[in-house]
C-alpha cells in the first residue's frame, strides 16, 4: 500500500484533507439523543458497580491510612483510648508496585517469519520514542499502582494538536476507578464486547475552550456546579459548590455501521471506501483485483457533553476505530461472577480485616502498656485536696491528703500483667497478611533467618517462589501493555507524516510502514528490555551477542556508537590505532607463516631432488654391476666351450695311448669338468644375488612421492 500522506502521492492532498474532514461534527441537533443514552447507560451500569465503588473507596482509605471507621474512632474517644494505625497493607502494595518499576519491559515490534525487519526496526524507534517522551511507561506503572489498590484503572492513548497541529502528539492519560465508568457485562480486556466507556473531568473554563476552539461562545456562557448525581466518588463532585470548574464528559460508544469497502482479492487487505464512483471506477481500471463490497464495519463514536450540553459528536477522531483506552487490572476480575462487592478488587481487599486486627489488638497493647504508669485511684469522697489530681499520669505526680482523711481512704489501681496471648494474636495477623499476599520476608530484604550465610542461599529461591505467586497479577499487565501497543501503532501510522517519522529516527519510512494489513499480519507486539533509547536497548543487545561470542572483536566501534560514553570520539581513536597496531601483528604473522610454508616446500623439493639422483646413481651402479656379470658370465661359457675343446683334442690324443693312461685321462676330465661345473655354478649364483640387489633397491624409488 502506498504512504497515504506522501506528498509524491497524486492523491495525497486529497487523503489528507478528507482524513481530517472525517471527524467533523455532525449537526448537534440531530444528535440530542445521545445525551439521554449516556444517562440510560450510566444508571444501568451504576446499578452494579456502586457497590465495586464502596468497596473500592474502602480499599483506597485503607492503603491511605484511614483504617478506623467513624464509629470505632467515637466509641474509642469515649472510652479515652487511641486509635493507632499501623499500616502494613501499604507495604505490599508498594512491594509489588516497586518490582514492576525495577523491572519495567519495553514494547516493541517484531516481524513474523519474513517480514520486513526494517520496517519493524522503523515502528519501534517511533513506538519507543512515543513510550518514553509522552510518559507512557511511566503512566502505566502508575495505573498498575492504582488498580493495585482498587482493582481497576485506565490508560488513554490520545493525540494533542496543541504543540503539533498538522500531526499531533501521541500521549497519555490516566484514570481511575471513580471517574470512569464503563459496561460491567465486558468480559475481554480488549474492550471487544463492551458496549460503552464514559469518563469525567472537572476543568478550567479555558482549558475547555482549548479542547473546544469552535464552541468558545457556548462554553463561554455556561454556568458552573451543575449537579447531576453522577460520578459522585469523585473528590470534585463531592466539593462541586466550591469549585469554578466544569463538568467535562466523554462518552465512547460502538455502533455497528453498514460501509463501502475495497478489499483486495489476492491480499484480502481491506479499507473502507468513502470516494466517489468515479474515482472508483478509475481505481478498478488500474487495479481489477479491488473489489467493492458492503459489510458491518465496528466504529466508535464520541459525544462531548460539558455541564449538560452535547459540544460534540462524531466518530472515533483518533482513527482507531476502537476505544482509545485500555483497562489495567491489579488485582482479581472474574466476569463470570456476578456481585462487582467480589467479582472486581485490587490486593488491599484481601488484607484489610487482618490489617483492621492488627491496628485493634497492637491497639488495645498500648493502652495496657500506658495504663501501667496510671492505672487509677479508688478514693472517698472529699479525701484529697484536688480531685483532678487523681486523673493525672506521669513520673512525680502528688496527690494531696486532707487533715481529716485517712492513708486507706485513698488507694492505687494496679495495672493488670498484659496476657501474652495478645502478643501472639498480633504476630498471628501479620503473618497471616504475609500468607494471604503470598510474600516472605525475604522478598522486603529481610532474612528470616539469623545465619547470614543461610539467608544469603535461600534468600533468592523465596523470593523468586514469592514472585510465582504474582505472576497472574503482572501477566495480566503484560496483556494490557500488548494492547496499547496495538493502539498506539496504528495512531502513529494513522497520524504521523513521512516527514515526522524522518524527524524522530533520522530515517525514512518503508513503503510498507502505513501499511496496516502489513502490520496486520507481519508484526506482533512482545516486550523487550526496555531503556531510556532505543539506542541504548541495541547497545545491551550487542554486548549481549559480544560476550555469546557471536560477533567478534571488529563489532567493538558499533558497541561503542550506540553507547552513551563521554569522548567516545578519542575512544574510538584509540581503537582505531589499536586495531591499526593488531592489523600490523597480524599482517607480520601471516608474512613470517608464508616464509615458513615456503621453506618448508623448498626442502622437500630439494630433498626429493636428492633423492632422485640418489636413486639414479644407485640405478647406474646396479647396470654396471649387471654389466659386469654379463661379462663374467659370457667369460664362462668361453671358458666352457674351450675346456669342451680341450676334451675333444685328448680324446683324439686317446688314439694312440694305452687304455691304463686311457683311464688316468679319463679321471683327470672329470675333475677338469667338476671345476668347470663348480665355477658356473657360482657365477649363477652371484648373478641371481645381483639381481635381487638390484629389485631391492628400486623398490624405495618406485615408492617415492613424485614432486611437481
Amino acid at each position: 500500500m502506498s504512504n497515504p500522506m506522501s506528498n509524491y502521492s497524486a492523491d495525497a492532498a486529497d487523503f489528507l484533507n478528507d482524513y481530517r474532514k472525517k471527524s467533523v461534527s455532525q449537526a448537534i441537533e440531530d444528535h440530542q439523543d445521545i445525551i439521554k443514552d449516556f444517562g440510560e447507560q450510566y444508571e444501568r451500569a451504576y446499578q452494579l458497580l456502586n457497590t465495586f465503588q464502596a468497596e473500592a473507596y474502602r480499599d483506597q482509605s485503607m492503603f491511605l491510612g484511614y483504617q478506623w471507621s467513624l464509629e470505632e474512632i467515637s466509641y474509642l474517644n469515649n472510652q479515652r483510648r487511641n486509635s493507632f494505625t499501623y499500616n502494613i497493607c501499604r507495604r505490599y502494595v508498594n512491594l509489588i508496585d516497586g518490582i514492576q518499576r525495577q523491572n519495567r519491559l519495553a514494547t516493541i515490534y517484531t516481524p513474523i517469519e519474513d517480514a520486513s525487519d526494517k520496517t519493524a526496526e522503523l515502528l519501534s524507534d517511533v513506538g519507543q520514542y512515543i513510550m518514553q517522551y509522552a510518559g507512557g511507561y511511566e503512566k502505566l506503572s502508575d495505573c498498575f499502582k492504582s488498580a493495585l489498590i482498587t482493582g481497576i484503572s485506565w490508560i488513554w492513548p490520545y493525540l494533542d494538536y496543541r504543540d503539533d497541529p498538522v500531526n499531533g502528539d501521541v500521549k497519555f492519560h490516566e484514570s481511575y476507578w471513580n471517574d470512569t465508568m464503563w459496561d460491567p457485562y465486558f468480559y475481554r480486556t480488549d474492550l471487544s464486547d463492551c458496549s460503552f466507556v464514559a469518563r469525567r473531568k472537572y476543568l478550567a473554563r479555558t482549558e475547555v475552550i482549548s479542547l473546544l476552539p469552535d464552541k468558545a461562545d457556548i462554553i463561554d456562557s455556561l454556568p458552573y456546579g451543575t449537579r447531576d448525581d453522577k460520578f459522585t466518588y469523585m473528590p470534585w463532585a463531592r466539593t462541586w459548590s466550591m469549585q469554578k470548574l466544569l463538568n467535562y464528559t466523554e462518552y465512547w460508544r460502538k455502533v455497528w455501521k453498514m460501509k463501502d469497502v475495497l478489499v483486495d482479492m489476492e491480499s484480502g487487505e481491506t479499507t473502507e471506501w468513502t470516494g466517489d464512483k468515479a474515482r472508483l471506477r478509475i481505481i478498478q481500471a488500474m487495479m481489477p483485483n479491488i473489489k467493492l463490497i458492503r459489510k458491518p464495519v465496528r466504529t466508535v463514536e464520541l459525544g462531548i457533553i460539558v455541564e449538560g450540553e452535547l459540544l460534540y459528536y462524531g466518530e472515533d477522531p483518533f482513527g482507531l476505530n476502537d476505544y482509545p483506552c485500555v483497562p489495567i487490572f491489579g488485582g482479581e476480575y472474574q466476569p463470570s461472577f456476578d456481585l462487582y462487592t467480589y467479582k472486581l478488587c485490587g490486593v488491599i481487599r484481601f488484607i484489610r480485616d487482618p490489617q483492621v486486627e492488627l491496628n485493634k489488638r497492637i491497639s488495645k497493647l498500648t493502652d495496657i502498656y500506658d495504663s501501667q504508669l496510671n492505672s487509677g485511684y479508688k478514693a472517698k469522697t472529699g479525701a484529697v485536696t484536688n480531685p483532678s489530681s487523681l486523673f493525672k499520669s506521669g513520673q512525680g505526680q502528688v496527690l494531696f491528703i486532707k487533715p481529716e482523711a485517712s492513708m486507706d481512704d485513698v488507694q492505687r489501681l494496679d495495672a493488670p500483667s498484659v496476657p501474652p496471648d495478645h502478643f501472639q494474636l498480633a504476630e498471628m495477623f501479620q503473618k497471616l497478611t504475609s500468607d494471604i499476599m503470598g510474600v516472605s520476608t525475604e522478598m522486603f530484604g529481610i532474612p528470616e533467618n539469623e545465619k547470614i550465610e543461610t539467608a544469603a542461599m535461600l534468600a533468592k529461591m523465596r523470593q523468586s517462589a514469592g514472585l510465582v505467586n504474582l505472576r497472574g497479577t503482572f501477566d495480566k499487565l503484560a496483556e494490557s501493555q500488548k494492547i496499547l501497543g496495538d493502539k498506539v501503532l496504528t495512531l502513529m501510522q494513522k497520524n504521523y507524516s513521512p516527514e515526522k517519522v524522518k524527524a524522530i529516527t533520522k530515517k525514512d519510512p518503508t513503503d510498507e510502514f502505513y501499511s496496516g494489513n502489513w502490520a496486520r499480519y507481519n508484526v506482533v507486539v512482545e516486550q523487550g528490555l526496555l531503556t531510556e533509547t532505543q539506542r541504548q536497548s541495541q547497545y545491551l543487545q550487542l554486548v549481549t551477542l559480544r560476550q555469546m561470542e557471536v560477533i567478534g572483536p571488529e563489532a567493538n566501534p558499533l558497541i561503542i556508537k550506540n553507547s552513551n560514553l563521554h569522548g567516545k570520539e578519542e575512544l574510538n581513536k584509540i581503537l582505531d590505532a589499536k586495531a591499526d597496531q593488531e592489523q600490523q601483528i597480524m599482517a607480520r604473522q601471516t608474512e613470517l607463516e608464508q616464509n615458513k610454508l615456503r621453506l618448508i616446500a623448498d626442502g622437500i623439493e630439494s630433498k626429493a631432488h636428492s633423492d632422485q639422483a640418489l636413486a639414479m646413481e644407485r640405478l647406474a651402479t646396479i647396470n654396471l654391476k649387471n654389466a659386469e656379470n654379463a661379462e663374467r658370465i659370457q667369460k664362462a661359457e668361453t671358458d666352457r666351450s674351450a675346456a669342451e675343446l680341450n676334451v675333444i683334442k685328448a680324446l683324439k690324443e686317446l688314439q694312440g695311448m694305452d687304455l691304463g693312461q686311457i683311464q688316468q685321462k679319463i679321471d683327470m676330465l672329470k675333475a677338469i669338468h667338476e671345476m668347470d661345473m663348480g665355477i658356473h655354478e657360482k657365477a649363477i649364483a652371484h648373478r641371481e644375488l645381483d639381481l635381487q640387489e638390484r629389485q631391492a633397491m628400486q623398490q624405495p624409488m618406485n615408492s617415492q612421492t613424485p614432486v611437481s
